[in-house]
């Protein structure tokens, strides 16, 4: 009986899961999770086969702390070094697998819970860690990285960390609107809150401060990491507050 009910639940949920998911969910999990990390192996692909032997000069691609461009401060964080494909593959399968859990949690986790969603919220911070980010990833490298006496920075692990940053975030949002709706004693809820935030926050630094030492730029990551924190509060904040004065 108790195996019954179970799957009786189980089916409902799916069902449910099936009503809540729309055409357009479905364009935005093929555009998050094929679409986008096939342009950015398509944007690989360019610089073997044209950028490289046109002879351009490395510093148009790849970020050079010593002589900076405009066009490397974005177009490094889409390149990576051909010598390491290793680094290469483990951020492209990253990169699909962050923007599936994130389509998951949006799309059908938040829905099925009740979570309030603010419209465009994630095309929003999507499109800013795709256009916007390379730049604050690289002016962060730019004065950090000279630390440690690097001499060039590239690869898109800073926009695999955005996507990292937006699902804790995520995760403490569903934590918090449950925690308030909850009706636990406000000041045992400000303090365990403020737990969860720090824990989720600041076991990612310490991970990420563990690299130290390798050739791998820290500080973009941190840049990644930050910017998918802070840049979806700003998102949530502006998107509410327009909501409320409508």
């Amino acid at each position: 009986m108790q195996t019954n009910d179970i799957l009786i639940r189980a089916k409902a949920i799916i069902l449910q899961i099936r009503h809540n998911i729309s055409a357009t969910d479905t364009l935005a999990f093929f555009t998050m999770v094929t679409a986008l990390p096939l342009l950015i192996a398509l944007l690989q692909l360019f610089l073997l086969i044209y950028i490289i032997p046109a002879e351009i000069p490395p510093n148009y691609i790849i970020l050079s702390l010593e002589s900076p461009t405009l066009t490397a401060m974005f177009m490094s964080s889409y390149f990576h070094n051909i010598t390491d494909p290793d680094h290469l593959f483990s951020n492209y399968f990253n990169t699909i697998f962050m923007m599936a859990v994130i389509w998951l949690i949006w799309f059908v986790v938040m829905p099925l819970k009740g979570f309030d969603r603010p419209k465009h919220f994630l095309m929003i911070n999507i499109g800013a860690f795709l256009l916007i980010l390379p730049f604050f990833v690289s002016i962060v490298s730019l004065y950090f990285c000279r630390i440690f006496e690097k001499t060039y920075t590239l690869g898109f692990s800073g926009i695999v960390y955005a996507l990292f940053g937006l699902f804790i975030y995520l995760i403490l949002m569903m934590f918090y609107e449950t925690a308030i709706d909850s009706g636990l004693d406000t000041v045992y809820m400000v303090h365990l809150l403020l737990l969860s935030a720090g824990l989720l926050i600041i076991i990612p630094v310490f991970a990420i401060l563990s690299e130290i030492g390798d050739s791998i730029n820290v500080f973009g990551h941190l840049a990644g990491f930050s910017f998918g924190i802070i840049f979806p509060s700003i998102t949530g904040i502006k998107l509410t507050k327009k909501c409320r004065n409508m």
